[in-house]
């Protein structure tokens, strides 16, 4: 007997989302600053903050990309890879951003830990 198993959709329904929805995230952005000194600094402000439903990706997902979980969130105008994502008390790398049905509505966000706060 073989093992069939559909592709499962990205996409959730709002509704499932609201009532799925697991982890409190806060996506941050990013802005360049200088010390007395002329160093760079670098230096972390919320853009937008969200419950989202986070699920682990699986291990063949996991050899294809480097991110290791999936966010499904309500959609957040302008993020991108250059934003990151706080979770309790870690810091995750985004990967890649999909507008899912571009419509504006939902975001899925693969992301990777990257520092314990």
């Amino acid at each position: 007997m073989v093992n069939y198993r559909p592709k499962r959709d990205v996409s959730l329904p709002r509704s499932v989302l609201r009532e799925r929805a697991n982890v409190g995230v806060t996506f941050q952005s990013y802005s360049l600053s200088q010390d007395a000194a002329g160093e760079e600094l670098k230096s972390w402000s919320t853009l937008a903050t969200r419950q989202a439903l986070m699920l682990p990706m699986s291990g063949s997902q996991r050899a294809e990309r480097a991110a290791t979980h999936t966010l499904s969130v309500r959609y957040v105008a302008g993020l991108s890879r250059d934003h990151r994502v706080l979770i309790g008390l870690t810091y995750y790398e985004i990967h890649d951003v999909i507008d899912v049905d571009e419509n504006g509505r939902e975001h899925i966000c693969r992301i990777r830990a990257i520092e314990a706060g």
